[in-house]
């Protein structure tokens, strides 16, 4: 069976999250903690080249996949494995 730990990582990072927010009150501190998320697929611009030789910049067009945004580091995140009846 292939196991794909992204997935996991990425659903348990969520669900750790929405616990973490219940527990807390939302007034400490000035801003909010981004919770994690997948960023959608999408283009990005980027400027490439040296600053200071304007007529060698361009500026490339780039296919950025999702990704996923806000987790914490791998081993902090519990895993939760279900056994699936065949």
């Amino acid at each position: 069976m292939i196991f794909n730990y992204v997935a996991v990582a990425i659903g348990n990072a969520i669900r750790l999250n929405r616990k973490e927010v219940k527990g807390k009150d939302s007034k400490n501190g000035s801003h909010k903690t981004r919770r994690p998320h997948i960023r959608r697929a999408h283009w990005h611009r980027y400027w490439t080249g040296k600053r200071d030789e304007p007529e060698n910049r361009k500026f490339d067009l780039k296919w950025l996949p999702p990704f996923a945004v806000g987790l914490k580091d791998g081993a902090e995140i519990p895993a939760v494995v279900h056994k699936i009846k065949k």
